[in-house]
């Protein structure tokens, strides 16, 4: 049985909670996991007590593979760190610093090592970054007060807080001045950002970080240059790389030249172009947008217009397979291997009379 050494120094009635992960982790986690976190935040105030996963789990009222998820999740989040044999569980004031204080749980190792080898949950897939790479950065307070007289970041600020309804948090203020002051994204690129993680439903300021230094890595410094970014995550690319069952990468620019003439040169409506691309995958088993290309060509030159249409064609087509393939047949089991050459025509009088034999008489000439 795996046991949890819950150790801390001194014992409290009260457990806090950091604004920092109320206002920046809580709400795009798995509302077990926060379960979890939050009672071995409360475990943390008892000293010396240890527990098993399993009577966490019951505690929880979970299973002992929620217990493992949850830990494997804040370890990625950061919130939960390896030291030795234990695990250690930290405020996020602390995530970054080299040694924090511990103020928290820490389990063995053979719990941390249940928790890593379990495959990604669901909901630890829809909260992570959409891009890896995020990474600490902090800005002086001095610059972030001198920034509090430059009219275009107050009108970052002021938009930003429109567009998250919500009064912006510190952590939100160094972002955009990390973004403004060190990275040097213009005001409309800053504004942009916000608009497009807000508008697909991210309002977090460590999705905006991701996001935005995301496009960093990528050398956008211009708000056309996010939107084309933008373009490669478009509905017919999302459908197409879910139709091939292309994960973890945007399409390569070759690839997006093929979505990007079936859907205009081909005009060709985004239900077919899926069905094309399974029919694809059925065939040959991988992606292939060279094959995906000639079967949306045909059916364009067919005049398919609808996944119907589609169908009708494909099984025109198979028909007329099978009839060239019976006809092939019938023509070969139509005689055998003795007719199908003109056969030799021989006198066989002639030459017996040039071998000097008279069949008539029986003897020689």
């Amino acid at each position: 049985m795996k046991i949890l050494q819950i150790r801390n120094q001194s014992q409290t009635v009260v457990t806090e909670v950091s604004n920092l992960f109320i206002d920046e982790y809580m709400a795009e986690a798995n509302g077990e996991f926060v379960k979890a976190y939050l009672y071995l935040l409360r475990l943390s105030q008892t000293p010396g007590e240890d527990v098993s996963e399993a009577a966490l789990a019951d505690r929880l009222n979970c299973t002992e593979t929620d217990v493992g998820r949850a830990l494997r999740y804040w370890e990625k989040q950061g919130l939960i760190r390896r030291d030795g044999e234990a695990l250690l569980l930290l405020q996020p004031d602390e995530r970054s610093t080299e040694s924090g204080r511990t103020q928290a749980a820490t389990s063995g190792a053979g719990a941390a090592q249940n928790a890593e080898a379990m495959p990604p949950a669901a909901d630890e897939t829809e909260a992570s970054e959409p891009r890896k790479g995020a990474k600490q950065y902090s800005v002086s307070q001095a610059s972030i007060d001198k920034l509090q007289e430059d009219r275009e970041f107050q009108q970052i600020l002021y938009v930003s807080e429109k567009y998250l309804a919500r009064p912006l948090s510190s952590r939100d203020i160094q972002l955009f001045a990390y973004l403004y002051e060190e990275l040097h994204f213009p005001e409309d690129l800053v504004e942009y950002l916000v608009e497009y993680c807000v508008g697909g439903g991210h309002r977090s300021c460590r999705y905006m970080e991701s996001v935005a230094l995301g496009w960093h890595a990528e050398g956008m410094r211009t708000v056309e240059q996010a939107k084309e970014s933008h373009r490669a995550y478009s509905k017919a690319n999302k459908q197409v790389m879910k139709a091939f069952g292309i994960t973890g990468r945007v399409l390569t620019g070759e690839e997006q030249k093929f979505v990007e003439r079936w859907t205009g040169e081909y005009q060709m409506p985004l239900s077919v172009i899926v069905e094309a691309c399974s029919c694809t995958m059925k065939a040959i088993h991988q992606p292939s947008f060279e094959y995906t290309e000639k079967i949306l060509a045909g059916w364009r030159e067919a005049g398919v217009h609808t996944v119907e249409d589609a169908r009708v064609c494909r099984e025109q087509r198979r028909q007329s397979r099978k009839r060239s393939q019976k006809e092939s047949r019938d023509a070969a089991s139509s005689g055998n291997r003795f007719q199908n050459y003109e056969q030799r025509r021989i006198n066989y009088d002639e030459l017996l009379n040039q071998g000097g034999i008279n069949v008539y008489s029986g003897g020689e000439a």
